[in-house]
């Protein structure tokens, strides 16, 4: 996929399947993890926004993706979104309304936080077959380690050192009724330390459920699930974790 060759870069990218189940399914697990009531209006709000469940400005029958872009001399990142839009929606009008640049090109519809980001995309129409790709799950994720590490949380040294060892990695999240499962791939610069040898070793202290699915000497592929009603104990255990970083 083409990408701008300036200071910043495709860093990751994420594809949603269906944005009304996915909406559903993410707003479920919100309430799951004990959200009070101003928490859940937020994301509520700005899912109503893109089409769920009242406002159909998004076509049910297309992905939604998102392109993340990154610059080492600049810890923010920018963001590209891109949707088919229904036919009669006033979701672009709202849109600029907020502030947000848009675009259109052979149907899909392009949206920035500012109107220069658009100079960081050199091929509108690489990114519109990304879209139209067939996806497997209800999310697929690509990422880079840039995103992955979390380096402001001050990982420990074991996980700092295995994400520091991968190249990329390519998530797909299906989220069935009683479980979240992500099935992971990871590209590995060299063969140790492999990320989803930790992931199974360490996996159980979180509630997950790991296993490797494939292995090369540069490559693995792990399935990671969580049952559905552990999601608040899970997110806790992270909240705890992460708090426990900053204060070092």
């Amino acid at each position: 996929m083409a990408q701008n060759t300036g200071q910043y870069a495709l860093e990751g990218q994420v594809k949603i399947k269906s944005i009304k189940k996915t909406a559903q399914d993410a707003l479920q697990m919100y309430r799951e993890i004990g959200a009070t009531p101003q928490q859940i209006a937020a994301p509520y709000m700005f899912l109503s926004f893109l089409g769920h469940p009242n406002y159909p400005a998004i076509s049910p029958n297309e992905n939604v993706c998102i392109f993340v872009y990154g610059s080492p001399s600049d810890c923010r990142k920018k963001y590209v979104f891109i949707a088919k839009l229904q036919e009669g929606n006033n979701l672009k009008k709202l849109a600029e309304g907020l502030g947000w640049a848009v675009e259109e090109h052979k149907g899909w519809s392009f949206f920035t936080k500012n109107k220069s980001d658009f100079q960081l995309i050199e091929d509108k129409h690489s990114l519109i077959s990304y879209a139209n790709g067939n996806i497997k799950s209800d999310l697929e994720l690509h990422t880079k380690p840039s995103i992955l590490a979390l380096t402001k949380l001050k990982p420990d040294q074991d996980l700092h050192n295995v994400l520091s060892n991968v190249n990329k990695a390519v998530l797909n999240i299906s989220l069935p009724e009683s479980q979240i499962i992500i099935d992971g791939c990871f590209d590995h610069k060299q063969e140790r330390p492999c990320l989803s040898s930790w992931l199974e070793k360490n996996g159980n202290r979180w509630g997950l459920s790991t296993k490797i699915t494939g292995q090369t000497r540069k490559e693995s592929k792990v399935r990671i699930s969580l049952e559905r009603n552990a999601i608040g104990n899970f997110v806790n255990q992270l909240r705890t974790k992460v708090l426990s970083m900053e204060g070092q």
